[in-house]
């Protein structure tokens, strides 16, 4: 049998990446695919800590410490494999007094010091300043490695601004940062580490939650060593707090200038962005899908969108995208209406050429017509002569987590909603697809 050229073979596995049990238990490898499978086999890197609340934590840790050091002899005998890490996550480290974690993360630093190729490092549910000392140590320098381009913080605590600094500079390359719930312990200092340029390194895309204020008044700083002004992607992610719904609707109100505040960001980057995420609720993220609680954030929302007119801040704007659920009481129909209000009558037109909404029908009947009809409203507005450069109208409909079996489904709503959008499909701008096509 002929060989395939190494390129075809190369081609073929890059489309196998994600599917990492294919490769795994592939039985046939050639000579020729060895390197193109460990290529794929190895790309990403996870150092998760076992669940402590599990009944079976001691045995399940070091069970898991014995498999950590065999795949830490494997990358210490062939140090060609941790060359093809791309992706490393951090997920839910801690350290305690037990012999067994101090053990766990001497070899984490050993892995990570053999690093030489990441472009993407993940924190998630980890407090820097409760890190060992060698540990810490090794991912700074990793961060020193001139293929890393992005870095996500998630549910990340540390002291303060200066130990914030004193990593994040290393990043010098440094083109995508996430920040999403990043705790800060001390928020009175802006220093500049030393050896650190002030606004040397240029971001092309960022991305906030509630906690923005945080980092915004970081990023205004002269000793910053981040430059924002040129960014190009923006993500405004998960307004509401878990537990607003706690509270009496008196008391709400207080609360909501977290709204206003997401307007900062974009009042500062807005003239370069090309992509702009607004409203990314996230999926399901409260109790009950027709609570009135669920109104009210809607109807907060909307008193802040209509004041503070978002999309004039952003004239290049290209790509917008919004996350928005439709309930019984509340149409996402005024939160669109709300953010473009502002662009009708005047004299430029806005070069919007894709606007993407991901929709969660939150109705206990999501095929009750009437809860649609408004959506005609869009429809119209997107013909307007101020909207000529939109290209398409992109519908993604997410099932509600707290759908029963007998809640229709997403493809049944599609041809419901298609419906209301006769100018765009006559055009051949709308697209809807949902998670079962």
């Amino acid at each position: 049998m002929e060989g395939f050229p190494n390129e075809l073979v190369d081609c073929i596995l890059d489309n196998l990446y994600f599917d990492t049990a294919t490769l795994l238990n592939c039985a046939l490898v050639g000579r020729s695919w060895v390197r193109s499978a460990q290529r794929g086999i190895f790309r990403e890197l996870i150092l998760e800590m076992p669940d402590r609340y599990n009944g079976a934590y001691e045995a399940t840790t070091w069970r898991f410490l014995d498999k950590i050091n065999s795949l830490a002899v494997v990358l210490t005998e062939k140090p060609s494999l941790a060359s093809y890490i791309r992706y490393l996550e951090l997920r839910r480290a801690s350290i305690g007094n037990w012999v067994v974690l101090l053990a766990l993360f001497d070899l984490w630093t050993t892995l990570v010091e053999g690093l030489s190729n990441v472009k993407q490092i993940l924190f998630c549910r980890v407090s820097w300043d409760g890190l060992p000392a060698p540990f810490k140590k090794a991912m700074a320098d990793l961060f020193r490695t001139p293929s890393l381009t992005h870095v996500s913080l998630t549910e990340f605590t540390i002291h303060g601004y200066a130990e914030l600094t004193s990593f994040l500079s290393h990043a010098t390359r440094l083109k995508v940062l996430a920040a999403c719930k990043v705790t800060l312990e001390n928020r009175s200092k802006y220093p500049t580490p030393e050896g650190t340029t002030p606004r040397s390194i240029r971001l092309d895309e960022l991305e906030f939650t509630n906690d923005s204020h945080l980092l915004m008044d970081w990023f205004q700083q002269d000793s910053c060593p981040f430059e924002i002004r040129d960014l190009q992607v923006l993500r405004l992610d998960r307004f509401p707090h878990a537990n607003y719904r706690r509270l009496p609707v008196s008391s709400l109100r207080a609360f909501f200038p977290e709204f206003a505040e997401m307007l900062r960001p974009v009042q500062y980057v807005g003239k370069t962005l090309s992509e702009l995420w607004l409203l990314h609720y996230g999926r399901g993220r409260f109790v009950d899908s027709n609570c009135f609680f669920i109104s009210l954030i809607f109807k907060f929302h909307l008193s802040f969108l209509d004041s503070n007119n978002y999309l004039e801040y952003t004239p290049n704007l290209r790509t917008l995208h919004l996350n928005l659920w439709q309930t019984v009481s509340v149409t996402a129909v005024s939160i669109i209406q709300a953010l473009f209000r502002p662009l009708l009558d005047k004299d430029g037109k806005p070069p919007l050429q894709c606007l993407r909404i991901v929709l969660s029908p939150s109705h206990d009947d999501p095929l009750d017509s009437h809860g649609w009809n408004s959506w005609s409203a869009i429809d119209a507005l997107l013909e307007k002569p101020e909207f000529a450069s939109l290209e398409t109208l992109e519908f993604n409909l997410v099932r509600s987590i707290y759908a029963n079996q007998s809640t229709p489904s997403c493809v049944q709503v599609k041809e419901l909603l298609i419906e209301k959008f006769p100018l765009l499909e006559k055009s051949g701008k709308l697209v809807v697809q949902t998670e079962d096509d």
